[in-house]
């Protein structure tokens, strides 16, 4: 159903990406730090949710910089948002798409937030799923601690269980989220993304988003 990985160059970096067959329109789903474009669509649990979304158009997956199937950052430094932003362009140019939906899941609503506010003509539309412009604790957890507890389970997928407690859970599905984790990220690169990803805050940003924009976000409680 998708292409073997290709690689889009954003700079002198080199994002690797695949996309589904030919559609009405092209449907971006911009990552977070936690995805590898080898194996995020093939994964058992969002079978039923990858072809809802591949009936409806040609569907891209990237890994940003530092991540993935993706170039790291030279000098082991960490990416910037305008770099994760420009990842969008640069595999948007690299398939002669002018433009796409983007599809943004929680961390990654900062760099699809700064691509639809620069490039309101490239941005059919903005959909967000669980998306934060800044995020807040609100479990009573110092983040340092939050983040090194994160690590010490790194690439054992336990940590997609506690995030989604509804989700069907057994072994099988736990290897393999376990293994998205290791093609994602080692333990030290998470290690470096957590407070990056914990500290972005783009809500100064969302005012200049101009598209068409849909939010989809379970309640919580406080």
């Amino acid at each position: 159903m998708f292409s073997e990985t290709r690689y889009a160059l954003n700079g002198d970096l080199r994002v690797a990406y695949r996309t589904s067959g030919e559609g009405p329109r092209d449907i971006v789903f911009v990552p977070n730090w936690f995805t590898n474009c080898e194996v995020f669509p093939e994964l058992p649990s969002l079978q039923g949710w990858v072809e809802a979304m591949t009936s409806l158009g040609r569907l891209i997956f990237f890994d940003q910089l530092g991540t993935g199937a993706s170039d790291p950052i030279t000098g082991g430094a960490l990416p910037t948002l305008e770099q994760w932003a420009d990842s969008i362009t640069a595999v948007l140019d690299d398939l002669g798409s002018s433009e796409a939906v983007l599809l943004a899941i929680a961390g990654a609503l900062a760099p699809a937030a700064l691509f639809a506010a620069a490039y309101p003509s490239r941005t059919t539309a903005l959909v967000v799923l669980e998306g934060y412009a800044h995020p807040e604790r609100n479990d009573g957890l110092d983040p340092e601690e939050y983040d090194a507890a994160a690590v010490a389970v790194w690439g054992t997928g336990e940590s997609i269980h506690v995030f989604n407690p509804d989700m069907p859970w057994n072994e099988e599905i736990r290897a393999t989220w376990a293994r998205l984790e290791r093609m994602a990220a080692s333990p030290g690169t998470a290690a470096l993304m957590m407070p990056l990803v914990s500290e972005m805050d783009v809500r100064a940003l969302l005012p200049a988003v101009r598209v068409p924009t849909l939010v989809v976000q379970h309640p919580t409680t406080r």
